[in-house]
């Protein structure tokens, strides 16, 4: 199952899935940063109890080539909100597993690498990042009993090698594919607000405070804004029409979700801690 995710990765990567390891090749000199991202997130996994990700068995650096650990039985948050599954649970945990690494993931000084300020973000309330958190990435393994985090290379809507940059970015990126990496649009668009509010509530249980979440509200547009703006770089005009599409409509379901937030006492109906 693991190699049907090899789509997801850009045109300059080459993935090959073997029996117990996946290897990928990077066309740009970020594959050294990904394998010691990805070793150290390996390690804070372990100590968390929360998630988990894969390890890195190696590194070659003349080929730039990545060897990760397999997980066979690997599943999508996409795939299992498609299926007839109690999704609130996992949500929950996303949420409550992004909270830990927020908090307790750090790189060394010279993977340090800031987000400029030509991509619309801000550059306060500043994190380590996963960089590309979403519910591809994101997914959960029944042999494991686990929610598995992959990818963490970069943060490709505003610049491949960012390491440091807002906590909302991250957050922002996973409340945007819950619609936008969904198999069934509309019902994604339906249970939006529900959804949202599950993982937020799993974010502000492990971190102990409460997000702003009209600031979250304007990183969520700008995130996608973002996304619109790189639709056209990377599909054809056809599909590019469509998915710009796809993507406005979103932004107005995202739009009513800000309303809701914006008035006194919000509904949450996020799983109790």
């Amino acid at each position: 199952m693991f190699g049907k995710f090899s789509k997801n990765y850009s045109k300059s990567d080459f993935i090959i899935i073997n029996e117990r390891t996946v290897s990928k090749r990077l066309e740009t000199s970020d594959a050294r940063l990904e394998a010691k991202k990805t070793s150290l997130a390996h390690k804070l996994s372990l100590k968390s109890g929360l998630f988990y990700v894969p390890k890195v068995f190696g590194f070659d650096r003349w080929t730039n080539t990545i060897e990760f650990e397999r997980i066979d039985d690997y599943c999508t948050f996409g795939q299992i909100m498609a299926g007839d599954h109690d999704e609130n649970e996992l949500i929950y945990k996303a949420g409550n597993a992004l909270g830990f690494i927020h908090t307790n993931f750090h790189l060394p000084d010279d993977l340090k690498r800031s987000c400029g300020s030509d991509n619309e973000l801000n550059t306060d309330d500043c994190v380590y990042l996963h960089g590309d958190f979403n519910t591809i990435n994101v997914g959960f393994s029944k042999d494991m009993n686990s929610i598995v985090i992959l990818d963490w290379a970069s943060a490709p809507v505003i610049g491949s090698s960012v390491t440091v940059g807002p906590r909302y970015l991250d957050i922002a990126s996973f409340l945007r594919s819950l619609v936008m990496h969904q198999a069934n649009f509309k019902s994604s668009l339906v249970h939006f607000c529900q959804r949202a509010n599950t993982f937020l509530n799993g974010y502000e249980d492990q971190t102990r405070e409460r997000l702003n979440r009209l600031h979250l509200g304007d990183y969520l547009l700008k995130v996608s804004r973002l996304h619109l703006n790189r639709i056209f770089e990377t599909h054809s005009l056809i599909k590019a029409g469509y998915w710009a599409g796809v993507e406005l409509i979103a932004q107005k379901n995202f739009k009513k979700q800000i309303n809701n937030w914006s008035q006194p006492n919000p509904d949450s109906t996020g799983m109790a801690a």
